[in-house]
């Protein structure tokens, strides 16, 4: 079945063609009686014979208009059901993501504070290193990996969509 805008658009293209169609035939028929042209004549009746194909076709597609109105309008609420029942755990999953980005956030931040202890602990260490000349175990993080930053403003981002959604 064609989409009802597009049943709609062609009804109205019929009903254009047809004003226009009578339009003519009236400059044909005043043509004709005023002067007695007969080709005016002759067109007039080809144009009638136009204009009864054109509404005959418009008056089928004004049916499946409304045909087509009255399936949409049947269909709508189980439409509007289907769609209810699938939208109604988003809010759910969006409250447990926001939950992780939280704690995802949290344990970055963490991270972060830990960093700093660590590079702080390890200055003493490297200084007694050096100075006995033994190698140092460098295992630890200088600074928070760029990945995490991004992750940070990104979450946060996120946070900040989910409370504008949630109070906006």
């Amino acid at each position: 079945m064609m989409n009802l805008k597009e049943i709609q658009r062609r009804v109205q293209l019929l009903e254009q063609a047809i004003a226009e169609r009578e339009r003519g035939l009236n400059a044909l028929r005043r043509a004709y009686e005023s002067g007695g042209n007969p080709s005016a004549f002759a067109q007039s009746i080809l144009v009638e014979n136009e204009l009864r194909i054109l509404r005959k076709e418009f008056e089928k597609k004004r049916i499946e208009l409304e045909e087509a109105k009255r399936e949409l309008e049947m269909r709508l609420p189980g439409l509007e059901k289907q769609y209810l029942e699938k939208a109604k755990n988003q809010p759910k999953l969006l409250r447990k993501i926001k939950n992780q980005v939280e704690e995802l956030l949290k344990s970055i931040s963490e991270l972060e504070k830990n960093i700093e202890k660590v590079e702080q602990a390890f200055f003493p260490y490297s200084q007694a290193c050096y100075q006995l000349q033994v190698p140092t175990k460098s295992i630890h993080l200088r600074s928070i990996p760029t990945s995490l930053s991004r992750i940070k403003r990104w979450s946060r981002v996120f946070l900040e969509w989910m409370e504008e959604r949630t109070h906006g």
